[in-house]
């Protein structure tokens, strides 16, 4: 009996370790992306998330300490600039939901943190796809709903990108000495770049580090992450490459068809196509379900 507790309590650590060690390869990954997709943050801001599938060993609170120390290396003080924060968690009230332009002013332990509910950038981050920037000028609830909580839903409109830095003096870095050398520039740091690339309407790059992704025989993880190519392809008039992308999407996920609905709504809206691209673009009203798209088409 004693030889069978301690082989079960022995097996138990090992799990426990096992458990902290994947948690701790999917925070190194999360902060890496972050990086690649935010270079640089404005201070007095929120990172913002519904929830992360590694919160057994971490929290809204211990993963501030990290985005200080990457966004903020040189801080001497202990107001401090940057705070993450998990809607699904204790930093929010049981409402599990922020209200616009409130101060948000949290103390733990000798730190402290003072911002603005409006000071907010989201991003979803589900460990084995890329992490997602998410804003209302690129997503909006219809692409989520059946996917992240009602307290993400209803704020992703606090989503302020223009708090990102795309070219900093200083690019954010990572302390070598807690997350170790760069990881090799996979699928995921070309499609960061790219998702960087469309925040700021630069179309060619987008479509270029697509390009490169494809040159190094790099796939998306998640059909989600072709979004960017496929905005890139409408708003530079190829329209006909968009339409046999958003077939190729169709094809393997029908389910993608209202988040397929809000890009070409946006882009049709940001960019009306002509002619035969016109004729085009109203084949998809019915294509995807889309009233939508037929209102902007009007």
């Amino acid at each position: 009996m004693a030889a069978l507790l301690l082989t079960l309590s022995i097996a138990s650590q090992i799990d426990t370790a096992n458990q902290f060690r994947l948690a701790w390869a999917d925070q190194q990954k999360m902060f890496w992306q972050l990086t690649w997709r935010v270079p640089g943050i404005q201070p007095n801001t929120m990172l913002v998330t519904d929830t992360l599938r590694f919160t057994k060993y971490y929290s809204g609170i211990s993963l501030s300490s990290p985005l200080n120390w990457i966004y903020a290396p040189d801080l001497s003080s202990h107001q401090v600039p940057y705070q993450m924060v998990l809607l699904e968690s204790p930093q929010i009230d049981n409402s599990h939901t922020l209200q616009p332009d409130q101060i948000y002013d949290f103390q733990f332990r000798s730190f402290r943190f003072t911002g603005n509910t409006s000071r907010s950038i989201f991003f979803i981050f589900n460990t084995k796809d890329c992490l997602q920037v998410i804003s209302p000028s690129t997503n909006d609830a219809r692409n989520y709903t059946d996917y992240h909580s009602e307290g993400l839903l209803n704020n992703i409109a606090l989503s302020d990108l223009d708090l990102i830095i795309p070219q900093p003096i200083s690019p954010a870095q990572l302390p070598k000495n807690l997350f170790g050398v760069e990881p090799e520039h996979g699928w995921c740091y070309h499609y960061q770049k790219a998702d960087l690339a469309r925040q700021f309407g630069d179309w060619g790059s987008v479509l270029e580090w697509y390009n490169l992704a494809k040159q190094q025989d790099l796939t998306p993880l998640n059909s989600t992450e072709l979004y960017p190519k496929l905005e890139s392809l409408a708003m530079t008039d190829d329209w006909p490459a968009a339409r046999s992308l958003t077939d190729e999407l169709l094809a393997g996920e029908p389910l993608l068809k209202r988040d397929l609905c809000v890009i070409w709504e946006r882009s049709v809206k940001n960019n009306p196509p002509q002619g035969t691209d016109r004729e085009l673009t109203e084949e998809l009203v019915d294509l995807l379900q889309c009233p939508e798209l037929e209102e902007v088409l009007q």
